[in-house]
């Protein structure tokens, strides 16, 4: 399971139009996207520690696209679902949706900043 934030083609546009130093972008995402991770580490259930291990964060560039992903993968993480939404038997301990709709407004302020 894995958030990532994508953009419409009419930012993108708008983005290649304003946006004059790409590595600043560069630099925004992955700056953003580590916090993120940082951040839905600590909101993760700790058992074993598993789950909180397995919280990665992958940046790709593809010329001017760049796309930050973080997620839970690997082994322990085939229960991440059940904490995340929850069961009929168990309450839900959301971590990634909630470091995701915190780190949103951080990283539109940072976007806004690298089109003045």
């Amino acid at each position: 399971m894995g958030l990532t934030l994508e953009t419409s083609r009419s930012l993108e546009k708008f983005l290649q139009d304003k946006v004059t130093s790409l590595p600043k972008v560069v630099e925004a995402v992955k700056r953003n996207t580590a916090e993120m991770q940082a951040n839905a580490q600590r909101k993760a259930p700790v058992d074993t520690g598993t789950l909180k291990r397995s919280i990665y964060q992958k940046v790709d560039q593809e010329g001017t696209r760049v796309v930050g992903e973080v997620g839970s993968s690997g082994a322990g993480s085939e229960y991440e679902p059940y904490q995340e939404y929850g069961t009929r038997f168990m309450s839900a301990h959301p971590h990634i949706r909630p470091a995701y709709y915190e780190q949103t407004a951080k990283f539109r302020k940072d976007m806004y900043e690298v089109t003045k």
